[in-house]
């Protein structure tokens, strides 16, 4: 058996500087593997440091060791559902600080500014949905049940053109500005009943001599 100081000894794959993890990139992963979990929280890349490339140096390498019990940690946690069979970056730190691992204060970093950025996206994603929301409720509102200044606007403008243009009179029982109009909308390739140009003329105008009454 190997002594407790040979096996502490660096092995030349893991004091490659290539072997130095880009947490910076690994942090902007939408999920990690068992294998990359493991190496970057030992601080490598996963190029470098993986099941095939460690597993000849378990017996002479504490990080290869290290390696290793940390990916039978992972992968029993994906067995009980402990960690998905597919983790992000922020699911694996924080299992990881449940379980006391020593992680490279730079990996933590790099994850909280990505999950920072993502909940703030999130956050505005989240209020213009809110915002649509509260536009569609509006819509159908208005569809439903028109603002009364609005309709009482509507009519003004409508008892003014009726009156001015047409010469429309709500008293008389008969109208020529009736026809009139209807001949107009016609000429725009519109259609509408007589009646209902009629009603709605004799509704503007009683509405806003309601309005008017003391």
């Amino acid at each position: 058996m190997k002594s407790r100081a040979r096996r502490r000894n660096r092995h030349p794959l893991f004091g490659q500087l290539r072997a130095q993890a880009d947490f910076g990139y690994w942090a902007k992963a939408p999920h990690w593997t068992s294998d990359e979990a493991a190496a970057l929280s030992l601080g490598y890349a996963p190029r470098i440091a993986n099941s095939a490339t460690v597993k000849p140096y378990f017996e002479s390498s504490y990080e290869a060791e290290e390696f290793d019990r940390r990916s039978i940690l992972i992968e029993r946690a994906i067995k009980v559902n402990a960690l998905k069979e597919s983790f992000s970056p922020s699911e694996f730190i924080t299992w990881a600080n449940g379980r006391d691992l020593d992680l490279p204060e730079e990996l933590r970093d790099a994850v909280a500014m990505i999950r920072a950025s993502d909940n703030a996206l999130q956050d505005e994603v989240d209020e213009l949905r809110k915002q649509i929301s509260l536009l569609k409720n509006e819509l159908e509102l208005v569809k439903k049940d028109p603002n009364p200044r609005q309709l009482r606007s509507l009519q003004i403008m409508v008892a003014a053109m009726a009156s001015r243009k047409y010469h429309f009179n709500p008293s008389a029982e008969r109208n020529s500005a009736t026809k009139a109009i209807f001949d107009d909308i016609a000429l725009l390739g519109l259609s509408i009943d007589k009646d209902t140009v009629l009603t709605h003329l004799r509704a503007a105008f009683r509405e806003i001599c309601d309005k008017l009454d003391p």
